[in-house]
């Protein structure tokens, strides 16, 4: 991240040039005080102002050292010391309906918990969501915790309407631990059917820091009725009955975007793939990170080479080049 507060510190550079041109004026003075001859000013101007300048620009340079500042990005191999996954679990009213593979939340608790019994050492948490986002249950290795949770998960455990991916990307992102060395996965259990949210920014920060998300998507884009809590047919403000259908595009994108990938919940091998890959990222005694290009070495070096100009000048024979005094 930029330390933007860094750049207040080049506020001092104009308060060091209105310095050097005192010291310069001082120095001139002294030098035909004792003698020296008029007719080298531009010589002795030349020599002064160009030690300072390479002082100032190492200045410059060092202060920018300090911000922070990074280019581009670049891939870096680094122990993988666990693995971290979060259900985010789609519970708004859609997930009521019934079509390829049953009801569309039945659907997601089964592959959830089938998933969660592939697992050696599980560290799992559980994100549900409809317009905003809540944690069911932190990150834990307590498998028997999970599948409590997983089992008695309901649509009418949250009041809100709609459907927030963005919130519940979000909520599932502040789980993992900051352990950089962790696999961190989402799997995202939903039907696609957004209302609220914008999934863009949240998607960057979920690259920059190195979360995949697997998603899988529920129902069918035919689609299918959805039910009141009774059963009975909901009906939109037209008078018809409720429909939903599944929005694969959303969730594609969402995995791809993310270094993901993404299965229908209605595949036969979505569960034998799933497992394929999270037994995988388990075993992994590795694994490939972004990292962003740090430029504090480059200001660094500039300021050396700088610094070094300096002293290069200060020791040059401005005697046999210009006739000036070496005591300048």
């Amino acid at each position: 991240m930029l330390n933007a507060q860094a750049l207040w510190l080049l506020t001092i550079i104009p308060l060091l040039m209105g310095l050097s041109l005192w010291r310069f004026s001082q120095s001139w003075k002294t030098y035909k005080a004792l003698g020296g001859s008029p007719n080298i000013y531009l010589e002795f101007m030349l020599r002064y102002f160009s030690r300072e300048l390479m002082i100032i620009l190492a200045i410059i340079t060092i202060i920018l050292a300090l911000t922070d500042s990074h280019w581009g990005e670049t891939l870096i191999r680094e122990p993988n010391s666990s693995t971290e996954i979060i259900f985010a679990i789609d519970i708004s009213q859609s997930m009521r309906a019934e079509d390829a593979s049953g009801e569309r939340l039945q659907s997601a608790k089964f592959i959830a918990q089938e998933l969660l019994l592939s697992l050696q050492e599980p560290r799992v948490g559980v994100v549900i969501f409809k317009g905003e986002a809540f944690t069911a249950l932190p990150i834990t290795n307590d498998k028997e915790m999970v599948t409590h949770v997983l089992e008695s998960l309901d649509v009418s455990w949250l009041s809100y309407a709609g459907s927030n991916i963005a919130d519940a990307l979000k909520e599932s992102r502040g789980l993992f631990s900051p352990d950089n060395q962790a696999e961190r996965i989402i799997v995202l259990f939903s039907d696609g059917e957004v209302t609220t949210g914008n999934t863009k920014d949240e998607l960057r920060k979920l690259f920059h820091n190195n979360i995949k998300v697997f998603s899988v998507g529920l129902g069918t884009v035919e689609g299918a009725i959805v039910p009141d809590a009774h059963g009975s047919p909901r009906i939109n403000s037209h008078g018809e009955f409720l429909q939903s259908s599944l929005n694969p595009s959303l969730l594609k994108n969402i995995a791809y975007n993310s270094n993901g990938n993404y299965f229908w919940a209605g595949d036969p091998q979505t569960i034998e793939s799933l497992k394929k890959i999270l037994k995988q990222n388990e075993n992994k005694k590795f694994r490939m990170t972004i990292q962003r290009r740090s430029l504090f070495n480059f200001f660094v070096i500039l300021a050396i080479i700088f610094l070094s100009i300096s002293q290069i000048i200060r020791s040059l024979p401005w005697t046999r080049i210009f006739g000036a005094r070496d005591d300048i």
